[in-house]
């Protein structure tokens, strides 16, 4: 049943992308005639076999077949299956040294804040500074940008330091500081960060002190909560996934301002593409796949990483920066 909801994903989102892109000379007109019957599937239910037979099989077979014929689409294939879901963080607990012989083999990661700091917190597609120490359980440091007078920056999505610390660190404000107990797999297990200093099936904890945060954009500390009003249960979008949207934006008096179901203009949403409102990448992460959420955000949040106005925007339309407005957000796929 898993590989049955990834394939459906797979095919969606590789239409998708090849006639948004212009490469739709990659798909033959049977299977363009089909996109409305594929996206017609309720993603919430994706996680049910197919059955056999049935329309939808027989135009998911003849689109797979055609799919498979195309380099892009054999990586793209092979991208979506190998991945699996990612384990929600457990609730906050004040011993991380007690922590650590229960999370060899899961896949929780836990936060300890012990400073707030102050403004808007770090979020996806911006780059940080930090101050971390890095330590195996029997306390043995094996990383310190105290020691080396070097901070550490990296960009928040790119995956360039270990998912834990990157996990972490979102959510952060200027001089926070915070310890993370972070389990093997979110640590050197990782094959790209795997060093010879811990060994493997080894969790480790970091204490990390937030620097800077840049591009600086002007946004709220703090939002209302948001409302998911279809739950999902699918894979967690976290920063750094590909993801398929849509949306609807409706300014405070109720009035639709951008509906992106009957405009044809869902988005995918990658960690490169600088040109997505921030409130969308901010709404989605920590959705499951198939879900809804609503929330109420400023129309500052409407802007780029680049502090560029959303493209897809009406010409027409006039928001003051301070104008509340309702983003409903419909997560279709995460790869």
């Amino acid at each position: 049943m898993r590989y049955n909801r990834y394939i459906t994903i797979a095919v969606l989102l590789f239409i998708i992308y090849s006639v948004y892109k212009g490469h739709s000379q990659e798909i033959n007109h049977t299977v363009k005639t089909d996109i409305h019957a594929l996206t017609s599937l309720k993603p919430a239910t994706q996680t049910d076999a197919i059955p056999q037979g049935s329309y939808v099989e027989k135009k998911m077979a003849n689109a797979m077949e055609i799919l498979m014929q195309t380099d892009t689409g054999k990586k793209f294939m092979g991208d979506v299956i190998k991945k699996g879901p990612v384990a929600a963080p457990l609730p906050l607990s004040s011993n991380p040294v007690a922590m650590l012989s229960s999370l060899t083999k899961k896949q929780d990661l836990q936060i300890l804040d012990t400073k707030i700091g102050d403004g808007a917190s770090a979020i996806c597609g911006q780059t940080v500074t930090v101050n971390d120490t890095i330590a195996l359980p029997d306390g043995k440091i094996i990383d310190s940008t105290q020691l080396t007078h070097q901070p550490l920056s990296f960009e928040l999505g790119k995956k360039s330091v270990i998912r834990g610390l990157e996990m972490g660190v979102l959510g952060m404000k200027k001089g926070a500081i915070r310890t993370l107990v972070v389990p093997s797999s979110l640590a050197y297990d990782n094959k790209r960060f795997s060093t010879t200093m811990v060994p493997p099936q080894t969790p480790v904890t970091i204490s990390v002190e937030l620097l800077s945060i840049k591009p600086s954009l002007d946004l709220p500390p703090t939002l209302p909560a948001p409302n998911d009003t279809v739950p999902g249960n699918g894979r967690i979008a976290e920063c750094g996934d590909s993801m398929l949207v849509e949306y609807v934006i409706t300014s405070s008096n109720g009035t639709t301002i951008l509906d992106s179901a009957k405009t044809k203009t869902p988005l995918i949403i990658n960690v490169n593409d600088k040109n997505i409102p921030i409130g969308i990448i901010e709404g989605v992460i920590g959705m499951h796949m198939g879900g809804t959420r609503t929330l109420t955000i400023p129309a500052s949040m409407m802007q780029t990483i680049g502090g560029k106005p959303f493209r897809m925007l009406p010409a027409s339309t006039y928001i003051r920066p301070s104008d509340m407005l309702q983003l409903t957000i419909h997560l279709i796929a995460v790869t």
